[in-house]
């Protein structure tokens, strides 16, 4: 469903050149979490994100996969908990942080260079002055997942760009 959502998409944005494409993934991409299947999905919507930005390059349309936090969903405040397993309730991200930092993303100036990467919301939020509607700034999993994204932004080099030319030369 992500993949035919985001080719469905990708047909109304090249023609206008230009256009964010964000799934959301998790840091269940990087480490053992929930279960087999849940790592696996994770996985492939940062791979699908890392690829697509391959076959998007020169159109103006950009593509992310997205690691949230912990998110303070109304059912979890219901809970009355002050802690989700270690992790502090008062610092994970609102509904509307995720909402702030995808529209930050699709206003950055920079968003080409990080088109096909994999963006940990707390910390682009934290980098951008981004916070909750509480004012609070959102913690990163980082430290409890280890390691960082799989895939970061696709660069020229993977591209092949230099290769091509010189290809397209030797003809």
């Amino acid at each position: 469903a992500h993949y035919v959502a985001s080719v469905e998409a990708a047909k109304i944005m090249v023609p206008q050149g230009s256009g964010l494409i964000v799934n959301i993934s998790s840091f269940g991409s990087r480490a053992p979490f929930h279960t087999v299947l849940y790592g696996m999905s994770k996985t492939a919507l940062d791979k699908m994100a890392s690829d697509m930005a391959h076959e998007l390059v020169g159109t103006g349309v950009s593509t992310l996969s997205l690691w949230l936090g912990l998110i303070r969903t109304e059912l979890i405040l219901s809970l009355g908990m002050d802690d989700f397993n270690g992790f502090p309730l008062d610092r994970a991200e609102d509904p509307t942080f995720v909402g702030r930092v995808i529209n930050a993303l699709s206003e950055d100036p920079d968003l080409g260079a990080m088109s096909g990467s994999t963006v940990i919301t707390a910390e682009y939020g934290r980098a951008k002055g981004l916070k909750n509607d509480d004012d609070a700034e959102p913690l990163s999993h980082r430290g409890a997942f280890g390691g960082g994204p799989l895939f970061p932004p696709v660069t020229d080099e993977q591209l092949g760009i230099d290769k091509v030319d010189e290809v397209a030369e030797a003809g």
